[in-house]
C-alpha cells in the first residue's frame, strides 16, 4: 500500500473531529480533542497508531519559531497554545502515543542535528518522537515531514541523545548511565507535567489510554 493512501485511512479511522480540531479563540486545541485522539490511536496496531499520531499532530499545532522560548512544553501547554517549534510537536507526540498504549520501551523524543540539503553548511538542533514496531526499524515522527519515515532514511538527522521517562542515550539506542531527568529541561518539562495530570488525561506513571474523561471545568 502506498504511504500517501496508508496515512489517509489512519486519518480516516481518526474522524473528522480529531483532525479538524476546533481551535479556541487564542488557537489553543481543546483536551478533549486530545483524549479522542487517544482512544482511537489505542484501538489501532501499532504502526497504524504511529501514522495517525504523526498526521493529526502536524495538523494540529502551528509550526512557529518559539527559539526564544528556554522551557520545553508539556503537552497541555503545547494543546493550549496551538503552537510550538520542533520541542512542542515532538513531546506531544511523546505522550500521546504513551497515553495511547505504545511501550515505554519503544517511543523516545530524539534530540538530532539537523542538515539542510540546500545549505548543508548550515546545521540546527532539532528535536523528533522516535518511535518503533516489533520487526521493523524505528521511525522518526517529524513536523517537517508528514510520513513518519525510517531513522536510517533520515540522513539529513544526527541523532545526538534520547530520552524517554526514564533514561538518557547516547544516539537512539545506546543507554547512558544517567537518568532523564539529568537534563534540566525535559526534568522541569516532567515536573510541570506531573502538577498538570488530573486537567492533562495522561498518567505518566502508566502506558495504558485513559478511557474516562472528567471535565475539570
Amino acid at each position: 500500500m502506498r504511504r500517501r493512501a496508508f496515512v489517509s485511512l489512519c486519518c480516516a479511522a481518526a474522524g473528522p473531529l480529531a483532525l479538524q480540531a476546533a481551535r479556541a479563540a487564542d488557537g489553543a486545541i481543546s483536551a478533549e480533542q486530545w483524549q479522542r485522539l487517544i482512544v482511537q490511536a489505542a484501538a489501532l496496531d501499532a504502526a497504524a497508531r504511529i501514522e495517525l499520531v504523526n498526521a493529526v499532530v502536524n495538523r494540529w499545532l502551528i509550526d512557529s519559531d518559539d527559539a526564544g522560548r528556554a522551557d520545553w512544553p508539556t503537552p497541555a501547554e503545547a494543546l493550549a497554545r496551538g503552537r510550538g517549534d520542533c520541542r512542542a510537536f515532538a513531546i506531544l507526540k511523546f505522550f500521546t502515543l504513551l497515553a495511547a498504549g505504545h511501550p515505554e520501551d519503544d517511543v523516545r523524543v530524539l534530540y538530532t542535528i539537523r542538515s539542510r540539503r540546500a545549505t548543508p553548511g548550515l546545521q540546527q538542533p532539532h528535536l523528533v518522537a522516535w518511535a518503533r514496531t516489533a520487526g521493523a526499524p524505528p521511525r522518526v515522527l517529524d513536523n517537517l515531514n508528514p510520513f513518519a519515515q525510517p531513522l536510517s532514511l533520515r540522513r539529513d538527522l544526527r541523532p545526538l541523545f534520547s530520552l524517554d521517562l526514564r533514561h538518557l542515550r547516547r544516539g537512539a539506542e545506546e543507554t547512558i548511565d544517567r537518568p532523564a531527568t539529568a537534563l534540566r529541561p525535559w526534568r522541569e518539562m516532567l515536573e510541570r507535567r506531573a502538577g498538570e495530570a488530573p486537567q492533562s488525561l495522561v498518567d505518566t506513571s502508566s502506558t495504558r489510554p485513559l478511557r474516562g474523561f472528567i471535565s475539570q471545568r
